[in-house]
């Protein structure tokens, strides 16, 4: 229902997204892992999906669990090059058990 409501909401003011506002933390991402901050404008288009496991074992609507995903389609990392060699980053992505840029868009 939340999903259809603001999908209408969007489309009666002019908005042309029904999506979550990612955009901060893809920047806070970006600056921890020494990739470039800017790259945000193009990696923050995101599609936001909401489901609930409605099996009908409840009676209750609000005992039933919500899920959200959200989903970034185009997202710029990069592992080599840049800040990304720096020592500071490089640690980070070590904590993050990460190496390549395909695995740090896996942690995205």
């Amino acid at each position: 229902r939340f999903q259809k409501m603001h999908s209408r909401t969007n489309s009666f003011i002019g908005g042309i997204s029904t999506t979550a506002h990612v955009a901060d933390g893809l920047a806070a991402f970006f600056i921890a892992t020494g990739n470039d901050p800017a790259c945000v404008a193009e990696s923050q288009a995101a599609v936001t999906h909401f489901t609930m496991d409605m099996d009908g074992s409840k009676a209750n609507l609000d005992d039933y669990d919500l899920y959200a995903t959200i989903t970034l389609n185009s997202i710029i990392v990069a592992s080599i090059g840049g800040g990304t060699s720096l020592p500071a980053f490089k640690a980070v992505r070590s904590m993050m058990g990460v190496e390549s840029a395909n695995e740090l868009a896996e942690v995205c």
